[in-house]
């Protein structure tokens, strides 16, 4: 995939990298230290996903560039609802974790938040010139028991940095019985509407 401009992704997460590597998109990852625990969790799942990914790229720390040159740089944040509507996200510890996904294992909700912010470097900063938004994202029902966890959470322990402690793909995908959805939206970021919205960026 080629893009004339340089493409920052502010994300700690595995999964978000996996895709972009795996598109053939380049990149570069920044650093981003943005404490979600100040955004507003009693808002609706759609709007907190938005806001905790905009919380993000105001924390996102970009290298210097050069007079003029412009960029772009993404973030974004994955949450999980179950059938009640209770929304989760990374676990505390390996119990809250086998907590989260009892509740999710009859059926759950992803959605995923991003922001892509076009940027300039001017006098030595960089300055935002355009922000896109873009949800995504979809439902599962898995075929996981007790012990199907207890395995799990063994042989996948980084599912404990993840929200809802789930992993849809890699040893993850086998107790996952039914998909609807965005697949790359529920994996931690949309890559269609992420190229879409990069080449629009691209043309203005």
């Amino acid at each position: 995939m080629f893009f004339t401009m340089r493409l920052f992704l502010a994300s700690k997460s595995a999964s978000r990298k996996f895709l972009l590597e795996d598109a053939k998109i380049p990149f570069t990852v920044v650093n981003q230290d943005a404490d979600e625990h100040f955004c507003d969790w009693g808002i609706p799942v759609e709007q907190l996903v938005l806001s905790i990914a905009r919380h993000k790229l105001s924390h996102a720390e970009l290298p210097s560039g050069i007079e003029g040159e412009r960029a772009i740089v993404v973030t974004a944040d994955t949450l999980v609802q179950d059938l009640a509507g209770v929304v989760y996200g990374k676990p505390e510890d390996r119990a809250d974790a086998v907590r989260q996904l009892r509740a999710l294992r009859n059926g759950l909700r992803v959605v995923t938040g991003m922001w892509v912010d076009r940027r300039r470097f001017s006098d030595g900063v960089w300055v935002s010139e355009r922000l896109e938004s873009n949800l995504s994202g979809g439902t599962a029902v898995l075929a996981l028991s007790d012990a199907d966890i207890e395995r799990y959470l063994d042989t996948a322990p980084f599912a404990l940095s993840v929200a809802g402690s789930l992993l849809v793909d890699g040893y993850g995908a086998q107790f996952v019985k039914e998909v609807h959805g965005s697949w790359t939206g529920m994996l931690g970021l949309a890559i269609p509407e992420l190229t879409a919205i990069i080449r629009q960026l691209e043309d203005l």
